[in-house]
C-alpha cells in the first residue's frame, strides 16, 4: 500500500479533511457546558443546538455528491474548506454579540451544509486510487481518522477553552482548515488527471481494480441520477448497507456531541479532565478502525469471499458497542466507566468499513452519488442520536437511557447486516434489485 507516494498522499488529505470536520463538532461539544451557563441552555437546547448542524448535513449530501460527480472532488472540497474556515471564525465572534446564540445555531447549520462534500469525496478517491486488496485499509484510515482527530483535539480544545475561553477553539480551527485548504488544492488530483503520478503506481492500482478512468466518464444527468437513486433504493443490499450504518453511526453521534457533557455533568469533571479523558475512547476508535482495514483485506485474501471481509468486522464491532454502553450503566467508577466506553468506540471503529463497500459494489459514475447516500443514513442518526438523548436526559434525569438508546441502535446495525447484507458484489452500471 505504501509502495505508491501519490496514493497515499491523497489518503493523508482526504484524512485532514474529515478530521477538521470532525474536529468542528468535538469543538462544539467540549465548548457545551460554557455555552449552556453563557445562553442559559438546558439539555434539550444543547441537543436542538447539535443537531442543527446535522440536518443541514444530512440535506446536502445528495446535492454534495452530484456536484462531486459533476465538477470534481477537487474543486468542491477546496469550496467547501475555504468557506468553512470563514463560518470558523464568525463562531468565535458570536461570544460578543447581543444575539449570539441565534447567530452559532446559524452558523452550525452553515457548516453543516459546507461539510457535507467530505465523504463523498473521500469515497470518489479511494475507488480512484486504491485497488480492491487495498481499499479495506484505505477505507479504514480515512474513516479512523475522526477518532485520530478526537483524541488530539479534544485535550488541545479541551486546554485552550479552558485557558482563552471557548471563542479561541474555533479561531484555532479555522487556521488549520485553511492549511489543509491549501494542500489539497496543491495535492489532490485524480489519476487521470495527476501531473506527477509515475506509470508504475497508474499500471499497479489500475490492474488492481481502481477506477483510474473516473473523471473522464461521462457525467450523470439530472435524471439519470434520480434514476440510479431510485435503482439503488430498491435494492435490499443497498438498504442493508445503509441502515447498518445507521446504527452504527450513532456511536459516533454520542461522542462528538454528548460525551464530554456526560464527564462534566454525569460526572462532575472539569473541562480540562474530560478533553483528557475524550483522548482514551479516541485512541480505542482509531485502533479499532485501523485494525478492521488489516483485518478485512486479509480475510479477503485467505477467503476469497468479499462479504465475509465486509461483514465479520460489523458483526464483531457491533457486539463490542453495545456490550461497552450497556456496561457501562452498570458501574460506578469513573475510570470503568471510560474504558467500557472506550471499548465501545473500538467496534465502532472496528465495525465500520462503509466507504470500503462504496468502491466494492458501486460503479464508477455513481460513486458520488451512492457515498452521498451513505453518508445521508449515517448523519440521520445524528439527528435522532442528538434530540433523542437531549430529551431523555431532561426527562430521566441522568444518561443511562441514553447509553441504552446507543446500545439499541448496536443491535439494529447487528440485525440488519444479518438479514440483507449477505452476498457483496459490484452491482454494475445499473443497480440491482435484489441481493
Amino acid at each position: 500500500m505504501f509502495a505508491g507516494r501519490h496514493r497515499v498522499l491523497v489518503l493523508l488529505l482526504a484524512m485532514a479533511a474529515l478530521g477538521l470536520s470532525m474536529g468542528d463538532r468535538v469543538a462544539v461539544s467540549i465548548a457545551a457546558p460554557e455555552l449552556a451557563r453563557q445562553f442559559g441552555l438546558d439539555s434539550v437546547a444543547l441537543g436542538w443546538l447539535f443537531s442543527a448542524y446535522t440536518w443541514t448535513y444530512v440535506a446536502a449530501q445528495l446535492p454534495a455528491g452530484w456536484l462531486i460527480d459533476r465538477l470534481g472532488a477537487r474543486l468542491a472540497l477546496l469550496g467547501a474548506l475555504a468557506a468553512s474556515a470563514a463560518c470558523s471564525v464568525l463562531t468565535g465572534f458570536s461570544a460578543w454579540l447581543a444575539h449570539g446564540f441565534v447567530l452559532l445555531v446559524v452558523l452550525r447549520i452553515a457548516q453543516g451544509a459546507l461539510h457535507a462534500p467530505v465523504g463523498p469525496a473521500a469515497g470518489q478517491a479511494i475507488s480512484a486510487w486504491f485497488p480492491a486488496s487495498e481499499r479495506g485499509k484505505a477505507g479504514a484510515l480515512f474513516a479512523s481518522s475522526t477518532y485520530l482527530s478526537m483524541a488530539l483535539f479534544a485535550p488541545l480544545l479541551g486546554w485552550v477553552a479552558q485557558r482563552f475561553g471557548w471563542p479561541a477553539m474555533f479561531f484555532v480551527m479555522s487556521v488549520a482548515v485553511l492549511a489543509v485548504a491549501a494542500a489539497w488544492a496543491r495535492g489532490f488530483h485524480l489519476p487521470s488527471r495527476h501531473p506527477r503520478v509515475m506509470p508504475g503506481e497508474l499500471a499497479h492500482i489500475a490492474a488492481g481494480g481502481a477506477i483510474v478512468s473516473m473523471g473522464t466518464s461521462a457525467r450523470l444527468t439530472g435524471c439519470e441520477t434520480l434514476r440510479e437513486l431510485r435503482r439503488m433504493l430498491r435494492s435490499p443490499l443497498v438498504i442493508g448497507i445503509l441502515v447498518s450504518q445507521y446504527g452504527i453511526a450513532a456511536t459516533t453521534w454520542f461522542f462528538i456531541s454528548w460525551f464530554p457533557v456526560y464527564l462534566v455533568q454525569g460526572r462532575g469533571m472539569t473541562l480540562t479532565e474530560a478533553g483528557l479523558w475524550t483522548m482514551l475512547p479516541g485512541v480505542c476508535g482509531l485502533a479499532g478502525g485501523v485494525a478492521t482495514g488489516f483485518y478485512s483485506d486479509r480475510l479477503l485474501r485467505r477467503s476469497g469471499s468479499l462479504s465475509q471481509a465486509r461483514t465479520r468486522p460489523v458483526y464483531i464491532g457491533t457486539v463490542l458497542i453495545a456490550a461497552g454502553f450497556i456496561g457501562c450503566t452498570l458501574v460506578h467508577d469513573d475510570a470503568a466507566a471510560v474504558v467500557l466506553l472506550s471499548v465501545a468506540l473500538f467496534g465502532k471503529g472496528f465495525a465500520t468499513l462503509g466507504w470500503s463497500l462504496i468502491a466494492d459494489i458501486f460503479p464508477p459514475r455513481t460513486v458520488g452519488l451512492a457515498g452521498a447516500l451513505f453518508n445521508t443514513l449515517s448523519n440521520a442518526s445524528g439527528i435522532v442520536t442528538a434530540l433523542a438523548i437531549g430529551y431523555l436526559v431532561a426527562t430521566r434525569g441522568g444518561f443511562d437511557a441514553a447509553l441504552w438508546l446507543i446500545a439499541g441502535h448496536a443491535a439494529l446495525a447487528f440485525g440488519c447486516c444479518a438479514l440483507l447484507v449477505r452476498n457483496v458484489r459490484p452491482l454494475g452500471d445499473a443497480v440491482a434489485a435484489s441481493p
